[in-house]
């Protein structure tokens, strides 16, 4: 496959597997953050899903078309077994994800007032990824391996990522990666040296920032430019993307629809961008498709709360409006 100067490996069992974690997520929609003291904030909704970056990059490059794998970590009980159940109802392939006794299945609330949001997470660090855990078949089996900044954090978290990163050179996967906000705020000469090694990275304008050292659009996007990968996308929201490439950068429109909240949109456009490359089409036609998967995961709440397929996709690329 070519896409621009991307050259994919040919075709293999899967498109996309990602590795990261995995948790319960309960969505709550708040009218305002709640103010100190005993006081009570109203909700507007509530809903549960399964979440986490890595399996919605799963689901959302499934629900696009892609041959997907989710490899992680849960606990051997009642949530675990149900979260694995959830993602192969997705369509997802969870052969390579592993069961932990002892350790609950992790658990977060995403709290969210209109298109902020902020998480409170329970984990159990038994379930942190380690280099036993890199599923090195499957790595061989896959077009793209895309890791998350959320995996990145620990030692043990690092080892088990140059694990993969080396799988994945050996045999010819291609590297997608994406920022992370925390991991930008909190280690970002580690993160900018791994985005580097990428075939393909993502981030939003806030982790390009942060990345980069610089404030002004038109200097983010010539610092991300430089970062080292063949391709870079910039996620910006309703304003839509960058993709950036030797040649220079690429505007991609955002699609209007309506919004329930933005949770996991930065996710539906690596999946949309990814599943896009694995059918041969250009960068920027890719990230397109890309954009339309990030649009349609706002129509739900929470990380999986939206429900689409292939063809509310084709119907968004075809007759959808754009911001300008």
């Amino acid at each position: 496959m070519t896409a621009g100067h991307l050259a994919a490996p040919p075709a293999r069992p899967f498109d996309v597997l990602a590795l990261g974690g995995v948790c319960w997520e309960q969505a709550v929609a708040l009218t305002e953050w709640p103010p100190p003291g005993h006081r009570r904030t109203a909700m507007t909704s509530l809903h549960l899903t399964p979440g986490g970056s890595a399996p919605n990059v799963s689901v959302f490059a499934a629900r696009a078309g892609a041959r997907a794998a989710f490899a992680g970590k849960v606990g051997v009980d009642e949530r675990g077994s149900e979260l694995l159940a959830c993602l192969s109802r997705e369509g997802v392939a969870t052969g390579y994800c592993n069961q932990v006794p002892g350790a609950p299945t992790t658990f977060q609330i995403v709290l969210t007032v209109q298109e902020d949001w902020s998480v409170l997470l329970l984990a159990d660090s038994a379930l942190d990824f380690g280099p036993q855990d890199v599923p090195l078949e499957a790595i061989r089996q896959t077009r793209f391996l895309h890791l998350d900044g959320y995996g990145m954090f620990t030692d043990m978290q690092k080892a088990a990522i140059e694990e993969a990163l080396t799988a994945a050179r050996a045999s010819g996967t291609l590297l997608s990666v994406d920022a992370g906000t925390q991991m930008a705020m909190e280690q970002p000469e580690y993160l900018r040296g791994f985005m580097a090694r990428a075939d393909v990275a993502f981030a939003n304008l806030t982790e390009a920032r942060l990345l980069t050292g610089r404030a002004e659009d038109a200097e983010v996007i010539e610092g991300m430019s430089t970062l080292g990968p063949k391709v870079v996308v910039l996620k910006m929201g309703e304003r839509g993307a960058w993709v950036l490439t030797p040649p220079g950068a690429t505007r991609i429109p955002a699609f209007r629809v309506r919004v329930v909240d933005t949770v996991g949109a930065g996710d539906g456009m690596v999946a949309g961008t990814l599943t896009g490359l694995c059918r041969d089409e250009p960068v920027e036609l890719a990230a397109r498709r890309g954009a339309a998967v990030g649009a349609l995961v706002c129509t739900g709440a929470g990380s999986l709360g939206s429900r689409f397929g292939e063809t509310e996709i084709e119907e968004l690329l075809a007759t959808g409006e754009t911001y300008g």
